[in-house]
């Protein structure tokens, strides 16, 4: 099912795309190159915090 926004807590899948290479791993595998968050450049406030379940 997909969805334009998530709400305050809501879990979703996402895939990102960089111009740039991201070198990452699983966070099952390593927990401080498998984890993320997104920060608003305006704001400079978190939006979002991630976990990579499948790097490629």
């Amino acid at each position: 099912e997909s969805a334009t926004a998530l709400g305050l807590n809501e879990i979703g899948r996402v895939s990102l795309r960089t111009t740039q290479p991201l070198f990452v791993d699983d966070y099952a595998r390593n927990r401080m190159t498998g984890g993320f968050i997104l920060i608003d450049e305006a704001t400079n406030g978190t939006v979002a915090a991630g976990m990579i379940v499948d790097a490629h």
